[in-house]
């Protein structure tokens, strides 16, 4: 377990969090530079897959901005970052 300051979780949890973190930042980083950050498949899955659930704790949370509108068919990453309140549409 972790003690962190919104409570305890696991390890793998806390592991996930921090590198979903590293992952939509890492992308906003890249941004900044004007550089077209590609996130791997796999990575950009995984982290969807971890904050997709939480969507709603997430935009509660005021981390994020509100979530932005992706289409099925986008590209994982984009979806992804559209959860995170990114607009990825024109860099991907």
């Amino acid at each position: 377990m972790v003690h962190l300051s919104y409570g305890d979780v696991t390890a793998d949890h806390y592991i996930r969090e921090i590198g979903s973190d590293l992952a939509i930042h890492g992308w906003d980083v890249g941004q900044s530079e004007m550089c077209n950050l590609m996130i791997s498949e796999d990575l950009a899955q995984a982290v969807y897959d971890f904050y997709e659930p939480r969507t709603k704790e997430l935009a509660d949370s005021r981390m994020f901005g509100p979530a932005t509108i992706t289409a099925p068919d986008d590209s994982v990453q984009v979806r992804l970052l559209g959860l995170c309140g990114r607009k990825a549409h024109i860099f991907v």
